[in-house]
């Protein structure tokens, strides 16, 4: 089917991406919550290039590792984004030494928990240092 996602070949062609040093990456899911998840690749968070991201309704897990690393990240827009944890995202902001503009469109269910379509809790202040 067009519209199924296999998680393997998304994490292999991002993790390539990565490896070619892009600079700018858009990912824009379109896939039903209720047909699975999108899970960004831990790869993403470790991309010395990417001055660009933009990601649209993936889930964002929290890395095994402390290795998180987007140093030249200048912009950064995250749409209906889900975060596996509530320290992700500061980890992740944290982690952008160059951000100069930041736009987090939340939705009501922010936190991942494993599943899909089920209540998760609200990001009421972020910070970075």
């Amino acid at each position: 089917l067009a519209n199924e996602h296999d998680q393997e070949e998304f994490e292999t062609r991002i993790d390539h991406v990565v490896k070619c040093r892009v600079c700018d990456l858009t990912i824009m899911n379109h896939i039903d919550v209720e047909e699975g998840c999108v899970i960004m690749p831990l790869s993403l968070y470790s991309c010395a290039t990417l001055v660009n991201l933009t990601l649209y309704c993936v889930v964002l897990e929290a890395p095994r590792s402390k290795l998180v690393s987007l140093p030249c990240v200048k912009t950064m827009h995250l749409e209906e984004v889900r975060f596996d944890g509530s320290k992700i995202l500061k980890t992740l902001i944290s982690s952008c030494l160059a951000l100069e503009e930041l736009t987090i469109v939340a939705l009501p269910n922010l936190y991942y928990d494993g599943g899909c379509g089920e209540e998760w809790g609200l990001v009421a202040c972020v910070c970075s240092q």
